[in-house]
């Protein structure tokens, strides 16, 4: 008997219009990023989470808007496990909202938050 492989779907590239899996980032033969499948986009503006990040970042808010309620929990329970929880959430809200801004000059769109926002670019 062989072996069952089941057809994964597919899309045509924007650039060089060959078939590529319906479910890749950058086309395997010219190289040109595709945009992200609609269950990877998020509706998150960015000038919210912004917001949320320069004036309720020690407190995680931006965290949580953008969907990374773990991330939230640990920084909202910093001032819980340090002894001058001041320095280092003051730091890391300084650290997150260079990050969301930077992230939203990456961006293409310039409308949402992406998953790259949360995460630095490979260089």
């Amino acid at each position: 008997m062989g072996t069952y492989l089941p057809t994964r779907p597919t899309k045509f590239c924007l650039a060089c219009n060959r078939i590529i899996d319906a479910e890749a980032v950058v086309c395997t033969s010219c190289g040109v990023m595709q945009p992200l499948p609609p269950e990877m986009a998020t509706e998150k503006r960015i000038l919210p989470a912004s917001l949320l990040c320069f004036f309720l970042g020690v407190f995680g808010a931006h965290r949580f808007y953008v969907g990374k309620i773990g991330t939230g929990l640990l920084q909202l329970s910093i001032p819980l496990i340090t002894p001058f929880p001041q320095y280092f959430i003051l730091a890391d809200a300084i650290a997150s909202f260079a990050a969301v801004s930077a992230g939203s000059r990456r961006s293409a769109s310039r409308n949402s938050v992406s998953a790259s926002a949360s995460r630095p670019a490979a260089r």
